[in-house]
């Protein structure tokens, strides 16, 4: 959680991120706090979502932490990484609800048309 935190929390991220997704952060710590709570509780649990969260996630990390990045859809793939976020709400926050509908199906969707920009 300490690196979702960081990629949400960041120096400028108040002017930098859409303000479609900044109104969404308190749900999203709230997410945070509701996940860290349940693992202590069930770690097993936990970890089983992670795995399921972890490809979509890995997927954009290594993709904006390239120097040269192949042609892609700039706009597709801002809206993949605040999809994750949501994602993560599905995962292990449901009772507060995603912004949008999303699934594992939906951003592997969404990955291909960034792919083919």
């Amino acid at each position: 959680m300490a690196t979702q935190l960081a990629w949400l929390i960041f120096p400028g991220f108040v002017v930098t991120v859409p303000w479609a997704w900044l109104e969404n952060y308190p749900r999203y710590l709230a997410a945070m706090q509701m996940r860290a709570e349940r693992a202590a509780l069930n770690p097993a649990g936990d970890a089983r979502k992670l795995a399921e969260f972890t490809p979509a996630w890995q997927r954009y990390e290594a993709f904006v932490s390239l120097e040269i990045k192949p042609p892609h859809d700039r706009v597709r793939l801002q809206e993949y990484r605040w999809l994750t976020e949501e994602f993560r709400i599905s995962l292990f926050a449901q009772e507060l609800r995603t912004a949008v509908p999303v699934s594992t199906r939906r951003l592997d969707a969404l990955w291909a048309k960034i792919a083919g920009g």
